[in-house]
């Protein structure tokens, strides 16, 4: 049995998700697993007494989340623990393989390397919406790759994901515009006082108390924002608007239509080509079996 902790940040519950997933298979192993959501409040951890260590995350502009990888920098790592990354994001490609090259940094500066990572996939929290029928095939890709994920860390066969040294210039420099970019549309944020009930979830749930109330007990949102979209995508009332990027906005309600159709029809080639990959994978591997 392994004494397991997952570190995780979740934006619109995506990770969360992923990361209770995790648990449920690692545990069916015979495992304990402790979960650890990374958020502003969140408390340095002493990961000393742990087997293994799984870092989950979403990611943002092709990288890790800023206020995820401050946290990381903050803890010692241990040489004989294994170390892994779940990461999720709304795509499946390549530039999105650099995502964890700054965990490795972390890893590598304590004598410590990182033993293998897996990609799930979940639908966008901005841009456009997924239908019902994209939604069953990203499930679908998931348990695939869960199943993977469980046969190479069970048996201990490392798994790393190849990017090269230019994407991963080229992430780091979208990523840093990306950064800057949140300290700038952060404050642009704001509510439709018309519709808001100030019911304040997204005050209490905004996971860097980037949000406060106004005299008249509406948000007003700053400029620490995360970038993670959870109160405009969670929002009862679908009454927040997001500065610049409000065209791209979608909330937990927006349902698929036909705004982005050219879009999502190479998007979705694309992606099909992926989730059958992973299923030759997956294949191969219970033929081993």
């Amino acid at each position: 049995m392994k004494n397991i902790l997952c570190i995780y940040f979740t934006g619109t519950y995506h990770t969360e998700h992923l990361v209770n997933r995790i648990k449920e298979e690692k545990e069916k192993n015979g495992n304990f697993v402790s979960l650890l959501s990374v958020s502003s409040s969140a408390d340095i951890k002493d990961i000393s007494s742990f087997d293994e260590v799984i870092f989950s995350y979403p990611i943002y502009a092709f990288r890790a989340p800023k206020p995820y990888i401050d946290y990381l920098k903050k803890l010692r790592f241990r040489k004989e623990t294994e170390y892994y990354v779940y990461k999720q994001s709304g795509e499946p490609f390549s530039y999105n393989n650099s995502s964890s090259c700054q965990i490795e940094k972390l890893l590598k500066k304590q004598g410590c390397h990182l033993s293998g990572e897996f990609h799930f996939l979940y639908p966008y929290n901005i841009l456009f919406a997924y239908d019902e029928e994209w939604k069953k095939k990203l499930k679908e890709y998931n348990d695939y790759e869960m199943m993977i994920a469980s046969y190479y860390t069970e048996n201990h066969i490392q798994h790393l994901i190849h990017c090269s040294f230019l994407k991963k210039k080229i992430t780091g420099i979208i990523s840093h515009l990306q950064h800057f970019g949140a300290k700038i549309n952060g404050p642009l944020y704001h509510v439709k006082k018309k519709k808001c009930s100030k019911c304040h979830l997204c005050l209490k749930s905004c996971p860097y108390q980037n949000i406060s109330l106004d005299k008249k007990g509406y948000p007003v949102f700053h400029s620490h924002c995360a970038m993670c979209m959870r109160c405009s995508y969670c929002c009862p009332k679908d009454c927040i608007k997001i500065g610049i990027l409000n065209s791209l906005k979608i909330n937990q309600f927006t349902k698929a239509n036909d705004k982005h159709k050219k879009i999502k029809k190479k998007f979705f080639s694309v992606y099909q080509k992926y989730i059958d990959k992973e299923k030759e994978l997956y294949s191969a591997i219970s033929e081993l079996n």
